[in-house]
């Protein structure tokens, strides 16, 4: 949200109409310009461009670690409450350069990035999200990271998806380069 307001003031004939969803939507049916995706990307025959790299980080609130022990190894996930999204039902890592995936149990998970974060700022376990999503509530403290012995959290991507790649209306054009830029400065 913070990237809108400079946006228009930079460009006061441009309309932006967001659409926030956790959901795959479909673009072309819907009359969508671009879409922002933060996930692995499915197979389609939309139009992917790279915005910025997104590492994720596993993270827990001081007060839950106090209480129930710091994880080092993917082990050691089993042993604690993880709140996940429902979308993502297992955890990608990278272990000496391949990945490796981890099914996740919770008694919590939720629809929507915002609400695994405040849950996980309650202290109701651990949660897998992206450094942008986090970055914070890591400088207020709020949340640490959690650093696992041998494995590193699969990076994700913050992708802009098009329809076609063919005479691209230069709103669209000038939204994508904004955000690439204003993301780059983070």
């Amino acid at each position: 949200m913070p990237l809108i307001k400079p946006l228009l003031e930079q460009n006061p004939e441009l309309r932006v109409e967001l659409q926030l969803h956790d959901d795959v939507l479909d673009i072309v049916g819907r009359g969508i310009d671009v879409a922002i995706r933060v996930a692995p990307l499915r197979d389609s025959t939309l139009i992917a461009k790279r915005i910025v790299n997104n590492a994720r980080v596993v993270c827990a609130s001081p007060e839950y670690l106090a209480q129930h022990g710091v994880p080092s190894s993917l082990d050691d996930l089993h042993r604690h409450n993880c709140i996940r999204l429902l979308n993502v039902p297992q955890w990608t890592f990278i272990a000496d350069g391949q990945p490796t995936v981890v099914s996740i149990e919770g008694r919590v998970s939720c629809n929507n990035v915002d609400s695994v974060r405040e849950l996980c700022m309650e202290g109701l376990g651990l949660a897998q999200l992206t450094l942008m999503d986090v970055k914070r509530e890591f400088n207020s403290g709020a949340l640490v990271e959690v650093l696992l012995d041998n494995v590193t959290p699969q990076d994700l991507s913050v992708w802009a998806l098009l329809p076609t790649n063919k005479n691209l209306p230069p709103r669209v054009t000038l939204f994508i380069e904004h955000l690439r830029a204003a993301m780059e400065q983070e």
